[in-house]
Formats: C-alpha cells, sequence, structure tokens
C-alpha cells in the first residue's frame, strides 16, 4: 500500500496483481519498464515468478525487477 501511494503521487501508470500466476500473465501481454516483486505472494511466490519470467523469450525478459517484502527490499537480477 505504501508503494501503490508513492506511485499515485508520482504520477506513474502502474499495474497490481494479487499473485504469481497473474504476475506472469500480465508480463505476457504487456510491456513494462520495471517491475516491483512482491516475493511472498500466493500461488506461486516472487522467486518463482521471477525465475518465470526471466526465462520468457519477450522483451521482458531484460526489464529490472526489484524484490519487496514487508519487512526490506533487494534488487534481484
Amino acid at each position: 500500500m505504501v508503494i501503490k501511494q508513492y506511485l499515485k503521487k508520482w504520477n506513474t501508470q502502474f499495474s497490481i496483481v494479487m499473485n504469481g500466476p497473474e504476475a506472469l500473465d500480465l508480463v505476457k501481454r504487456e510491456q513494462f519498464d520495471l517491475i516491483l516483486m512482491e516475493f511472498q505472494m500466493p500461488i506461486i511466490d516472487g522467486y518463482t515468478a521471477t525465475r518465470e519470467i526471466r526465462k520468457l523469450r519477450l522483451p521482458s525478459q531484460d526489464i529490472p525487477i526489484l524484490a519487496l517484502t514487508a519487512l526490506r527490499s533487494i534488487k534481484v537480477n
């Protein structure tokens, strides 16, 4: 929710999904400049979703992905 408020304040366009499969589906359908990945998502966690995004043969394969958790942020390549 905090990140969402910042993104709104900065007038950015963004999409929010509720789980890993939704994230994978959205990345396959749309282009993004950056992905903020919550690593504690249901169904498929953020670690697995990130690995699957990197396997795709799409421009999304090279998108920077920043890992987020409720406790801290880390960068994942």
